[in-house]
């Protein structure tokens, strides 16, 4: 009884250096965005004193938004001791994958050896592509108006924690100019508005907006909005105001009365006249 021990030992002291000799000694994974493609790069290295033969590497993207381009499993025949063998899979994010953090596990095989498993990390990324419209409840010189300005999201992330600062030049905010707006999802927008008064024909609007990205990095970007706005001549050509006409209505409706009052004293006139004339023939 002894002895068998002592010689399974001695066997798991020979084969051990065998089923631990094939290493992954490094692994690197690709941070890419939605519909782009890259590599992840396995290197295995046999620290054994024997070849390892018969070789497979798999990779299960079971449920997860990469497509793999040739290819999920890759094979080495013979692997001899002291060396490494360096293994690509071209990858592709898919078009719809939602931003975010992976976990891909992989299988190794190999004649001999102890089946390994494992994960890599992949990370999808993507920006917050910001952008303004601008839109002019009354744009005229001296009226008071508001300015709405519509923030676009275009990019594959949502912007987050997103606050705005006006400057304005050539007109005056009368309502709050910091606003904080809050997320705006990717394709998607918010809306803020200011309550003004212009004074110059040509004023225009500094936009300040601070936010955080998908890496909850702090940005900000810093955009001039040019204003339209018109003279009141201009305004009233073109018919974006109009023409108060209170005080002409006001001097005809004073002609009117006058004439209605000098008309009934004119009649008024007439009448005693008859009378004077009808009292004298009688």
């Amino acid at each position: 009884m002894k002895y068998t021990i002592i010689l399974g030992l001695l066997m798991i002291l020979l084969v051990s250096p065998l089923m631990s000799a094939l290493q992954v000694s490094d692994i690197t994974a690709p941070t890419i965005q939605p519909g782009q493609e890259g590599t992840i790069t396995i290197i295995l290295e046999n620290e054994g004193s024997k070849a390892v033969e018969d070789i497979s590497v798999s990779l299960d993207f079971t449920g997860l938004p990469f497509i793999p381009i040739g290819g999920s499993e890759a094979s080495v025949n013979k692997l001899n001791e002291d060396r490494e063998k360096v293994l690509s899979f071209k990858i592709r994010a898919s078009p719809d994958s939602e931003p975010g953090d992976y976990k891909v596990p992989y299988t190794i095989n190999g004649k001999n050896i102890t089946q390994k498993k494992g994960t890599i990390g992949l990370s999808i990324t993507g920006n917050s592509v910001l952008s303004f419209n601008t839109q002019i409840e009354k744009p005229v010189v001296g009226e008071r108006s508001k300015v709405t300005l519509r923030i676009v999201n275009s990019g594959l992330t949502d912007a987050r924690f997103v606050s705005l600062r006006a400057i304005p030049e050539r007109m005056t905010i009368l309502s709050e100019s910091q606003i904080y707006v809050g997320t705006i999802n990717s394709d998607d927008f918010e809306s803020v508005s200011f309550d003004t008064l212009f004074f110059g024909e040509r004023p225009s609007l500094t936009v300040v907006l601070t936010y955080k990205d998908f890496n909850n990095k702090d940005l900000s970007m810093t955009e001039n909005v040019p204003l339209t706005i018109y003279s009141r001549e201009r305004a009233l050509e073109f018919g974006i105001i109009k023409k108060d006409n209170s005080v002409q209505v006001i001097f005809g409706l004073i002609v009117l009365i006058a004439i209605w009052i000098i008309w009934r004293a004119i009649r008024k006139r007439q009448r005693l006249r008859k009378s004077k004339e009808l009292a004298l023939r009688k």
